[in-house]
């Protein structure tokens, strides 16, 4: 994935109903969106965002696991947390 795609999160290959609705469900407490609030660690990481520590993702499938905006923090105060 080249670093433009991610910082367009609107634009996918492909769009899963069904997945966005399962998404949806279990995010629907902090309010976030699929394909814009959700993305897998690797989209994540490519938009300039870690994962928290402790945090778990939400299972799609076999392989894929997908965190939201809530669970992210942005890879320089990553940084800074690891070196204190």
């Amino acid at each position: 994935m080249q670093a433009s795609q991610a910082q367009t999160p609107t634009m996918f290959r492909r769009y899963n109903e069904e997945s966005a609705d399962a998404v949806s469900a279990h995010f629907a407490s902090c309010g976030c969106r699929p394909y814009m609030d959700v993305f897998t660690v690797r989209r994540w990481n490519d938009q300039g965002y870690a994962i928290q520590r402790g945090q778990h993702g939400f299972k799609l499938g076999a392989k894929t696991v997908v965190f939201c905006r809530h669970q992210v923090v942005a890879i320089a105060t990553a940084q800074q947390e690891r070196a204190a």
